[in-house]
């Protein structure tokens, strides 16, 4: 218990160093609202169901963000009608620019609604419908939902080769081991929804052609334990790699000046 309060206590330190710059450049109302979700967001963790329900504590602080967001935007255009810049023709604003720029900053709204209806977890909204349970109908359906998970997969691998771009070996490293995180990532998403919702596996294995079939089904053998040690184990390497990759490189332009 003392270990893990001392580390917890050590992530709030490391977090207010870091956040601190950032707070004493920003408004006012910024500042207010990250200090009104930290306060709030502390005040969970004496919830007794925390741990089930934590992420309904975000879609509402995200909505709520995204919302005053949206009022601040359409505030400043309108207040901006009353500047001097508003008698130049290039900078007049009409009521529907200003309209226009309010909805496309509530825009992040509809897929935030995508993601909350997308999977009901926790204990109270458990049993309730939701977007994944219609994947599990039929192969086709399936099939879709593989790809956009081999997608989300791509995507990922893509945003950490960007980390790796000092040098060739550091590049070919980069790489090496990207293609290592995200291709042992994907199995244990394999090995673990077999384990789990064994339907969806099998509906994928029934529309793909045998010689992926039997890739994905020696997937479904992997120790689940054993897996995700060795995924922790290279997210470890390439943390470590990449901090000393970073240090190297900022002293390295140091020492060029």
């Amino acid at each position: 218990m003392f270990l893990g309060l001392a580390l917890a206590g050590a992530s709030v330190a490391l977090c207010l160093f870091n956040v601190t710059p950032l707070l004493m450049k920003t408004s006012t109302s910024v500042n207010l609202a990250f200090a009104s979700v930290t306060i709030a967001y502390g005040m969970m963790m004496f919830a007794s169901s925390y741990v089930e329900e934590e992420q309904q504590f975000w879609y509402w602080a995200c909505s709520g963000w995204l919302g005053i967001l949206a009022i601040r935007t359409y505030v400043q255009d309108t207040s901006y009608e009353n500047t001097s810049c508003a008698l130049i023709e290039d900078h007049r604003r009409t009521k529907g620019a200003e309209w226009g720029a309010t909805i496309t900053s509530l825009f992040p709204l509809l897929p935030l609604r995508l993601l909350r209806r997308w999977n009901q977890s926790g204990q109270k909204f458990a049993g309730a419908s939701d977007i994944v349970s219609s994947f599990r109908t039929d192969s086709s359906s399936a099939l879709l939902l593989w790809g956009l998970i081999l997608l989300t997969y791509l995507y990922l691998f893509v945003r950490i080769l960007s980390s790796f771009r000092q040098s060739d070996l550091e590049n070919i490293i980069g790489r090496l081991w990207a293609a290592v995180i995200c291709a042992g990532s994907l199995a244990f998403k394999v090995a673990f929804t077999w384990n789990d919702e064994p339907e969806l596996v099998e509906r994928l294995v029934a529309v793909i052609p045998t010689a992926g079939q039997r890739r994905v089904t020696s997937l479904m053998l992997l120790d689940l334990v054993f897996a995700a040690r060795m995924m922790y184990l290279c997210i470890g390497v390439a943390f470590v790699f990449v901090t000393l990759m970073h240090i190297s490189g900022a002293g390295t332009a140091g020492s060029g000046k």
